[in-house]
């Protein structure tokens, strides 16, 4: 594998990965086949396979990741805070599903390495042989593509594969819902302790409750943990955080196993709530629900919303001036589904409201976020995106540190909703790393009106903020700071989901 520099502008980071044939040389472009070449003859293989079958790529080289596509920094679009590329495949119906796993990130080599027998064998292949003979019928790719990374772990810490495409389909089978935010072991201390691959900053937070079950575990009804465990204050931290068990389990089980939360922890953040209306039933029962619920604080003096329902069929959330801005259809029969709505627009004001404000003084990770619109605007003015112009706000995104650093952009629109704005959707976050010195550009269409707060975050090590918000799994924080306490459950789960750790929802 190599890294060649990009010769049709469709590379954020300037290169194209690419593979060196036999009779090429490395580092010289001829004959070399790059990744937008290997995407083509990917999308072939897929068109011919149908989508009653399924396409798997192995890319065990140097440079691997991203190695069957390039990264088209064209204009994206952000609507209702999706980002997608402005143009895709014209028929992806009739295409495969696709799995690819990588044997390391874009920027790293892949290595050969010695075995039990003595013989020398590239690391992702022997660790995809040695997993593929330990999977079932009800394997998935996900699963198995866990199981790989801790194999090659065990050799090398220093390489870390990748995978995308359809995870969640068994192993030439069919297609299964996709799991509940889970966490990774990052290494076993202990029969009875673990780290995990999440800390502060993903919501695992003090206090936090977890347990542990075998890898492919998509659905924990009726199926009894591993072990449970739990968070201590000293064992918290930003980007790790070690796991107490209250029983010994295996060490191969260990390395394997998902962590589901069963309970979050929040500290220190509280919202003044009035239940307002004449309904004497109707205020009863959004009483017991918001009672429930740790950030809520009713019959305060100065409430800062207002609950009620209007005309018996509308459950409002009001500003304390009776500004409506989050409304669903109630029923006085069955009231559950609009009042898990509700619990979900409370928990994501808080959260909105706290992040637009937040600031952080002194980061040692010198990276900085501009925004500025295609369309000229006048100076002083406020950078404005009109739909109807077709505006494009272009995001430049520059390390003025001295380490390699990954980016994330968060964004807060005018609904209260949290969405990654960055990396893209169709990004792995491992490309949203950022040398010393080097810009990026991305061109972001918005389709909604409101106000938008965009907040940066900048990391020395790499972290995927998306599962917890778009799963609405858990938060996401900075270690002993505010910040922290309230990610860590300012979101709730999905009314009606059912998967995942059974059990009364606390918050």
């Amino acid at each position: 594998g190599s890294r060649l520099p990009d010769d049709n502008g469709d590379e954020s980071d300037g290169y194209d990965e690419a593979l060196v044939p036999i009779d090429g040389r490395k580092g010289a472009a001829k004959n070399h086949l790059r990744d937008d070449m290997l995407g083509e003859w990917v999308e072939t293989l897929r068109s011919k396979a149908g989508p009653a079958g399924q396409t798997v790529v192995l890319l065990d080289a140097c440079h691997a990741g991203t190695g069957l596509r390039g990264n088209d920094p064209g204009a994206v679009r952000a609507e209702r805070h999706r980002l997608e590329t402005a143009d895709g495949p014209a028929d992806a119906g009739a295409l495969s599903p696709m799995v690819a796993i990588y044997s390391s990130l874009p920027q790293q080599p892949s290595l050969e390495v010695s075995w039990e027998n003595g013989e020398r064998c590239a690391l992702l292949t022997h660790a995809f042989c040695k997993a593929m003979m330990q999977a079932g019928a009800e394997s998935t790719w996900r699963g198995l593509f866990e199981r790989v990374s801790v194999l090659m772990s065990q050799k090398r810490n220093k390489q870390t594969p990748q995978a995308e495409g359809m995870l969640d389909l068994r192993i030439f089978g069919e297609k299964v819902s996709p799991p509940p935010l889970y966490f990774k072991t990052y290494a076993v201390t202990g029969e009875r302790e673990i780290q995990l691959n999440g800390g502060s900053l993903n919501g695992l937070q003090a206090g936090t409750e977890l347990a542990l079950y075998p890898v492919d575990t998509y659905d924990t009804t009726g199926v009894p943990p591993l072990a449970r465990g739990q968070i201590t204050t000293e064992n918290a931290g930003l980007l790790e955080c070690r796991l107490l068990l209250d029983r010994p389990v295996p060490r191969a089980e260990l390395e394997t196993a998902w962590a589901f939360v069963t309970k979050r922890r929040f500290n220190g953040y509280n919202l003044a709530v009035q239940i307002a209306g004449d309904d004497p039933v109707q205020a009863q029962t959004l009483r017991e629900r918001l009672s429930g619920l740790a950030i809520v604080q009713l019959d305060q003096p100065h409430p800062e919303l207002l609950v009620t329902v209007k005309k018996g069929k509308l459950l409002q959330l009001l500003s304390a001036d009776s500004v409506v801005f989050w409304e669903t259809k109630y029923s006085a029969r069955t009231p559950g589904p609009a009042l898990d709505s509700l619990q979900n627009a409370l928990t994501n004001y808080c959260q909105a409201q706290f992040l637009r404000g937040l600031e952080f003084d002194g980061s040692p990770y010198l990276m900085e976020l501009s925004v500025r619109s295609e369309t000229p605007v006048e100076a002083g003015a406020p950078l404005t995106v009109l739909r109807k112009s077709k505006d494009v706000a272009v995001l430049t995104v520059t390390n003025r540190g001295d380490d390699d650093l990954y980016y994330t952009v968060l964004d807060i629109d005018a609904a209260n909703r949290v969405k990654v704005l960055l990396p893209p959707q169709k990004w792995s976050p491992a490309e949203c790393m950022l040398e010393p010195g080097k810009s990026r550009e991305h061109r972001v269409l918005f389709h909604e009106p409101g106000r938008e707060v965009l907040k940066l975050i900048a990391t020395p090590a790499l972290i995927d903020l998306r599962p917890a918000i778009e799963s609405r799994g858990r938060s996401t924080t900075q270690a002993k700071t505010f910040f922290e306490q309230l990610f860590n459950d300012s979101f709730v789960p999905e009314p009606g989901r059912s998967r995942g750790p059974q059990g009364p929802y606390r918050g």
